[in-house]
């Protein structure tokens, strides 16, 4: 399934809600949004499934499109989204993030669950923090673990420590 957007405007705020795949026919979608971006826009990415290399492409071209003075805020990023802005920086250009979803599955009777990690509450913002952990709420037998390493998967959250290391 190509992506989808659905828009919803709220006083000062554009909300774009995303789903499906990213990929070589997503340029007309994303182009749509442009002429109903607001000073605040939030796009909610939880249902985001797939990116395509081409797809890469066609986002980075969009999001380079939005002037630094408007607001862009990331929320409910899929892990497919995650790990791709993990690999290309462009990829997230000036938006910031308020939250992410992580898998973690268990390592006994296999369930997975889904774990929101919110901007400022319980996403890891420094490369040595304490990782969530919980009990698998399906057999209560072991903890559950997130199907990424971690530190791979919040890596993008820990650039700004990066470039101060290395200053």
């Amino acid at each position: 399934m190509h992506i989808e957007v659905k828009q919803v405007e709220e006083q000062d705020t554009a909300f774009f809600y995303m789903s499906g795949t990213i990929d070589d026919k997503s340029n007309d979608s994303l182009s749509t949004i442009i002429p109903h971006l607001s000073d605040k826009n939030i796009f909610n990415l939880r249902y985001i499934d797939e990116i395509t290399s081409l797809g890469i492409l066609h986002w980075v071209r969009f999001i380079e499109q939005i002037p630094a003075d408007q607001v862009i805020i990331f929320q409910e990023c899929s892990s497919e989204f995650v790990m791709t802005m993990n690999l290309i920086p462009d990829f997230k250009s000036h938006a910031k993030i308020d939250s992410v979803i992580g898998t973690y599955y268990c390592t006994e009777c296999h369930h997975e669950r889904d774990f929101v990690f919110e901007a400022g509450k319980n996403l890891p913002s420094r490369r040595n923090s304490e990782f969530f952990s919980t009990d698998c709420d399906n057999c209560g037998r072991a903890k559950m673990e997130m199907f990424e390493l971690e530190e791979e998967f919040f890596a993008f959250n820990f650039r700004d420590d990066d470039a101060e290391a290395s200053a």
